[in-house]
């Protein structure tokens, strides 16, 4: 057998181009030999080719482990006569009618995605033409199963490498709150700023959209804005946290406002409005998981294969893959059932990655440590949530904060979500890391706690209710200084002003449209201008005939 690059560099550009396009990479560059070698490795990397072999339609998938059985090769006539032949056509031709996209057979589905090719091969009777699937992939193939999906949905044993299950989009949904909270009411999108701060404090940052979604459907926020509405975020965080949970799943799971279609990186809406039902997915995908054994655990891959072989139309109403207008990020249309794997398929497996994990509903695994998630088990939160009769059971939230002389505050994510909320509203925020979140008592906390009408007296109630200990003495001496001084210390940036003639600066300082530009006289030709005031002196003393030079970048 030939090797993949091999196979490649007996092709055209346009060939490539064509694979790149069916794989989703982007098109080749450079010479045909370097243009090869990148869709190889590309091709090659194991996630990504067991991916695109799951995602094979089933005629396809069936003659490709067909040709693994036969040792990856057999006679050309013998394969052609059991999976169909590759149309003949030159590159004008094929590049105009674009067979790929309309195979007509499983041997082109095959052959326009690298996975096939034919060859002269010395035989006892002389050189005669085999199928081969190339080198490497068929060393690939070998050690995956089969394609073709049991009759029903078959457990797997138990990874090795887990992800621990937790219901994190709870303490997400309070992080965001609080970082709501923080910004001045008057800015229109108040997360802009603050965003890159935000998703580092996100256990998953992937979540932030669809938190933002949910709050709103349930009452968080108030409808078109993201001013939060108080009373309710009180009600929900003094809440049960199971209580709580609860209202976020089943406001996802009848949610419009979020469509968890429109999400996937890799699909566009042609006229920019998704034309699913974002309902109908979850309730396929709650049904296909309520029917397996929490605790057991699954291949995604099976399930979407599952899906695809029982019920492929579960979104669209009527069974028609040809009248919505979708596109991968090319502009390439997606119509037909054709790309059911590249619309249908990978919504399933982002619900289970994404959202079901997000809740708590499943714990992901790895067959490979340190792989992307290849396998999940129902836990016995998803029965709970799924169960509108369940007695939830109560999860005390014990968790309490470690605030230390040095001003830095440690607080466990299973903390009371209402006083991390009143904490992280006017704390600097720190980082987060081994379930716990990190802020610290400064002077700009302090102010930014002023500005939210926080007196003293009651951020040391805030901490003192929070805190696991006493609050250490040194933290509340400098608190108390601080309420009588105004403030202790603090860095702010200035510009040092430097005059050639002392008489200059003198007539800067006495002149009523300059000198309230300048902070401090530090010597006969230097002062202090606020950064702030900079432009403004410049300009005010143009107008008494000194010209001021910007500051050195």
């Amino acid at each position: 057998m030939r090797t993949l690059r091999n196979s490649l560099q007996d092709q055209d550009m346009g060939f490539l181009r064509i694979i790149a396009e069916l794989w989703g990479f982007d098109h080749p560059m450079g010479s045909m030999r370097e243009a090869a070698a990148t869709i190889t490795a590309l091709m090659l990397d194991p996630e990504t080719l067991r991916d695109f072999v799951t995602a094979l339609p089933p005629p396809a998938s069936e003659a490709l482990f067909d040709l693994v059985n036969a040792e990856g090769t057999t006679p050309w006539h013998t394969w052609e006569r059991k999976h169909g032949p590759v149309r003949v056509m030159g590159p004008a031709r094929r590049d105009r009618e674009q067979p790929w996209r309309d195979a007509s057979s499983s041997s082109e589905m095959l052959w326009y995605r690298g996975f096939l090719g034919r060859a002269f091969i010395d035989t006892p009777k002389g050189p005669e033409e085999f199928a081969y699937i190339p080198l490497e992939v068929f060393a690939q193939l070998e050690g995956l199963p089969e394609a073709s999906p049991p009759p029903a949905l078959q457990s797997i044993v138990a990874p090795e490498d887990r992800l621990e299950p937790a219901a994190t989009i709870i303490d997400d949904c309070t992080t965001i709150l609080a970082a709501l909270r923080r910004q001045p009411k008057q800015e229109r999108d108040p997360l802009g700023e603050a965003l890159p701060l935000l998703m580092s404090h996100l256990i998953q940052p992937d979540s932030l959209h669809l938190c933002v979604a949910l709050m709103a459907d349930i009452g968080l926020l108030r409808a078109g804005s993201y001013e939060a509405d108080l009373d309710a975020v009180r009600d929900f965080l003094l809440a049960d946290r199971m209580d709580s949970l609860q209202k976020l799943y089943d406001s996802w799971k009848a949610s419009i406002r979020w469509n968890d279609l429109s999400s996937l990186p890799a699909l566009r809406a042609g006229d920019e409005k998704w034309p699913n039902d974002p309902v109908l997915p979850r309730v396929t995908i709650t049904r296909w998981i309520r029917s397996l054994k929490i605790g057991d655990w699954y291949d995604i891959a099976d399930l979407v294969r599952g899906v695809y072989e029982e019920d492929p139309a579960f979104q669209r109403p009527g069974g028609n893959f040809d009248t919505w207008y979708l596109h991968d990020t090319d502009g390439v249309p997606l119509d037909g059932i054709e790309h059911w794997y590249a619309i249908e398929g990978a919504l399933l497996r982002t619900l289970i990655k994404g959202p079901l994990r997000w809740f708590g509903c499943v714990q992901l695994g790895n067959d490979q440590p340190g792989g992307m998630p290849s396998c999940f088990s129902p836990t016995k939160l998803f029965g709970l949530l799924e169960n509108p009769g369940a007695s939830l059971p109560s999860v005390a939230e014990k968790g309490r904060a470690i605030i230390r002389s040095d001003g830095s505050v440690s607080i466990p994510r299973l903390a009371p979500r209402a006083e991390r909320y009143q904490l992280a509203r006017f704390l600097e925020w720190e980082g987060m890391g081994d379930q716990h979140y990190q802020y610290r008592l400064s002077i700009r906390a302090l102010i930014r706690a002023k500005d939210q009408d926080l007196q003293l007296d009651q951020v040391r109630s805030i901490l003192t209710q929070a805190s696991e200990h006493e609050i250490p003495p040194a933290v509340l001496q400098s608190m108390q200084r601080l309420e009588a001084q105004a403030y202790e210390a603090r860095i702010e940036p200035h510009f040092v002003l430097r005059i050639s003639e002392p008489a200059l600066l003198d007539k800067l300082l006495s002149h009523v449209s300059t000198k309230r530009f300048i902070l401090e006289r530090l010597s006969e030709t230097t002062a202090i201008v606020p950064q702030e005031h900079w432009n403004k002196l410049a300009r005010a003393a143009v107008s008494l005939g000194i010209l001021i030079d910007g500051p050195q970048e």
